[in-house]
């Protein structure tokens, strides 16, 4: 039985089928080092003939991609998924590598432009790093469906989830926000190749693949690639200066809107990863931070910080460089904090210990308006906008449930919600005796302001109660970038060099 439809897992039907190593091959005991090999056979009975794409390698195939491929390992083994199906193949080569994108499911788009687009992309990940490609062949799995989004990295390969949607129109001039947003996802999945699937933690270095393995920094490992990520759209032309801007105002709009940062650090973040942050609840936007986006606003910030010190002579470019290269030392068994700090410090010319006490193993927000201002970017926070130009907030979010009705799926600690004893899950019924529903509900909180007294009548397990409760004013969490007219800083004076490639 395989009937999980995400990237994780395995799935088959007589549609298509796709399967991670790790959900399917048994692993023998003390057979680790052995080598393996696999076959899959072509389904007979489909009406439709199928392809099979996977970044394995072949010992002996069809055209199709059926027949059997074999292993040097048994990590290596379950690190090459499999796609089968009806599938659309292209390909193209860089530095003489072969790059193939397969895609599955119903669709309109252009997927030459994609394939033009992606090669743009990947050789500005080359460039970054200054090296070789980590692979001898990489293959992009994109499947399409509604509604769905997600990716996840192999050695050289990636499974990748979007909309039907996303791919470009044929002759299409502007990138719409689904395209940008394939780009971005493809991106950050390819930056894998090097951070994570190369240079790995130390704690990784030896994987245990019968239980949960820990590290104190997927902040570094996916925040760092989740800032590079849209950098290297921008890089790459592929999406404008005040494209970029928008992407990077919005995550961090996504971090200051939640309180969990002021309670956990990145570090833990990362180390709780498997109880926390991929089993969310109600309650994890006041007690969780994402080490993905706030890890990204880290890099942000350490970036240009290296880049002042440094005078414009050094960026967090170097350090990825530096750190790619010990990766590739013979006696190489993963990296620590201490070398992460100590690549930085050397780029930067100075301490930067206070830097990673503060906001790696603490909970300060990061200067990001002082940074920001050194190098001609005007960041400011304000109130997010509403049709109704409503101007307080309950400190909770509501949904609408079935018939409109209104649910708190979030209750912000001490807000104005929590006091008036709201919890996650409670029905909004009616405020001040006005029954309240989807359509009307941002209306009817217009019409206050801050500090004003309401009573909110709400239902808790089909039992009906009233509260009083004093509205908040909105929380100026929202955060909009634009470049200065009078540039104060060289960095972006000298051709925008933050904005490309060292």
């Amino acid at each position: 039985y395989a009937f999980d439809p995400s990237i994780r897992s395995t799935y088959l039907d007589d549609k298509w089928a796709f399967f991670n190593g790790t959900s399917l091959f048994l692993k023998p005991h003390n057979f680790d080092s052995s080598k393996y090999e696999f076959t899959i056979t072509s389904p007979k009975s489909l009406k439709n003939k199928w392809k099979l794409a996977t970044s394995a390698s072949p010992k002996k195939i069809n055209k199709d991609g059926f027949g059997t491929y074999h292993a040097y390992n048994f990590e290596e083994l379950v690190d090459h998924p499999v796609i089968m199906g009806i599938l659309e193949e292209i390909q193209f080569s860089l530095d003489k590598i072969k790059h193939k994108i397969a895609v599955l499911g119903k669709r309109q788009g252009d997927i030459s432009k994609l394939s033009n687009d992606l090669k743009i992309l990947c050789s500005q990940h080359q460039k970054l790093f200054g090296d070789e490609l980590p692979f001898n062949n990489y293959l992009f799995m994109l499947r399409l469906e509604d509604k769905a989004y997600g990716g996840l990295e192999h050695r050289s390969s990636t499974a990748l989830l979007h909309n039907p949607n996303c791919l470009p129109l044929v002759n299409e001039k502007n990138i719409s926000d689904e395209y940008r947003s394939l780009l971005g996802l493809i991106s950050h999945e390819y930056f894998h190749a090097w951070n994570i699937k190369k240079l790995k933690p130390k704690s990784f270095s030896s994987l245990d693949l019968s239980q949960e393995n820990y590290s104190e920094l997927l902040w570094f490992f996916e925040g760092f690639t989740s800032y590079y990520d849209d950098l290297l759209l921008l890089r790459s032309g592929l999406i404008t200066p005040a494209s970029y801007l928008q992407l990077l105002a919005k995550a961090i709009s996504s971090v200051y809107k939640n309180s969990g940062r002021l309670k956990q650090t990145v570090a833990e973040s990362s180390f709780d990863a498997w109880i926390k942050f991929y089993r969310p609840d109600e309650n994890s936007p006041n007690t969780c931070v994402s080490y993905y986006t706030k890890g990204s606003l880290i890099a942000l910030a350490l970036d240009i910080t290296i880049r002042i010190s440094s005078k414009d002579k050094h960026s967090l470019d170097d350090v990825m460089r530096s750190l790619w290269k010990t990766s590739k030392q013979d006696n190489f068994s993963g990296i620590t904090e201490a070398q992460i700090i100590a690549a930085a410090e050397k780029m930067a010319g100075k301490s930067l210990s206070n830097f990673f006490s503060l906001y790696i193993h603490g909970t300060n927000d990061l200067p990001l308006v002082e940074l920001f201002a050194d190098i001609g970017i005007e960041c400011q926070f304000s109130a997010t906008k509403t049709t109704n130009t409503c101007t307080v907030d309950l400190d909770a979010t509501v949904q609408a449930g079935d018939t409109k009705k209104l649910i708190f799926n979030f209750v912000s600690n001490d807000g104005a919600a929590e006091k008036a004893g709201l919890a996650p899950r409670d029905q909004l019924i009616a405020i001040d005796n006005i029954l309240a529903n989807s359509d009307n509900f941002e209306l009817l909180l217009s019409r206050y302001e801050p500090n004003q007294k309401i009573t909110v009548h709400a239902a808790r397990q089909n039992q009906l109660f009233s509260s009083e409760l004093v509205l908040s004013p909105k929380p100026k969490n929202n955060c909009t970038l634009k470049i200065k007219d009078n540039l104060k800083h060289s960095i972006l004076s000298r051709q925008n060099s933050w904005f490309k490639n060292s």
